[in-house]
């Protein structure tokens, strides 16, 4: 993956989704969710790591309804991680809904 004509992300990955971050978030409004081996992790536009490649299924949260994030599965259990990588809710949970106001764990 190449930006601005540098590459920031290795040619080693299944798939890449492009996220485009909240205008108040620490990063500079480009996410990359990277796949690898059936297994997703984040890297920002500088090619670093953010979230390791170890989930199932990972969901950018912008943080209009609740803190920037990152919902996760693992082993079919969900949880949500912050924008800085630390686990808030455990993948402990059959479900996680997002409401209007708030982050609900089931």
């Amino acid at each position: 993956m190449y930006h601005k004509e540098k590459q920031i992300l290795p040619i080693e990955f299944d798939e890449i989704k492009h996220e485009i971050t909240s205008a108040n978030s620490k990063y500079d409004h480009d996410l990359f969710l990277v796949s690898k081996s059936h297994l997703w992790g984040v890297f920002d536009s500088s090619g670093n790591v953010v979230v390791p490649i170890k989930y199932g299924k990972i969901e950018y949260i912008d943080g209009g309804i609740c803190n920037e994030g990152f919902v996760i599965e693992k082993d079919g259990k969900w949880g949500y991680m912050s924008i800085d990588g630390n686990i808030t809710i455990p993948p402990i949970y059959d479900a996680i809904i997002i409401h209007e106001w708030h982050l609900k764990s089931l």
